[in-house]
């Protein structure tokens, strides 16, 4: 654990995380952890992973499961390849760099994983619709809420159009939220960033 926590204060100092202390972020992505009820022989995804947080962490506590920490900054994948590398897990967790919306289109990523993490990648219309077309059919999206429940965050309407099917709440503290792909996603789904961005589902 204490290379771990070397790691991700490195990535404090670049900025990648913010400025809380760091157990607050091991144990907030334990939580993350938790409420994905995961098999440790899945295949999973850290979604914009940033500074590695929850992907690194789960990796540390999950030694059977295989990771892709995905961002697309290029100076935050290389920090991720050197703590992945620090951390020796390199047979079983992988940074790619790359847009979501273009790699979910990919051979090599389209519904490939289990489950998705998602810590602060973007608005709930643009999370659902870069991870649908990346998850497995019923694979699970575990995503980070607010402190504070809002409403209209996950309406199941928009969301089924995606091939969500069930959403679960968890109410912690921290609390998350589970999206659960039981359809299969339309082919032209996710659309391109600049889609996705300007003009979400809802």
């Amino acid at each position: 654990m204490s290379k771990l926590v070397e790691v991700l204060t490195r990535a404090q100092e670049l900025g990648f995380i913010g400025v809380e202390p760091i157990d607050q972020y091991i144990d907030h992505s334990k939580a993350h952890l938790a409420a994905a009820c995961l098999s440790p022989t899945e295949i999973w995804c850290d979604l914009g992973s940033g500074g590695g947080i929850p992907g690194l962490v789960v990796a540390s506590i999950v030694p059977e499961l295989e990771l892709a920490l995905i961002d697309r900054g290029e100076k935050r994948v290389r920090f991720l390849e050197s703590a992945i590398e620090i951390l020796g897990y390199q047979n079983r967790v992988k940074a790619v760099l790359g847009d979501a919306t273009e790699l979910a289109h990919s051979e090599k990523f389209r519904e490939k994983f289990d489950g998705i993490f998602s810590r602060s990648f973007g608005t709930p219309a643009i999370v659902a619709e870069c991870s649908a077309g990346l998850l497995k059919r019923n694979g699970k999206l575990v995503v980070s809420e607010p402190p504070v429940a809002a409403s209209k965050r996950w309406p199941l309407g928009p969301l089924q159009g995606l091939g969500f099917t069930e959403i679960k709440y968890f109410e912690g503290p921290p609390r998350f939220v589970s999206l659960l792909l039981g359809d299969e996603c339309p082919v032209s789904i996710p659309r391109t960033w600049k889609k996705v961005s300007k003009n979400p589902l809802y």
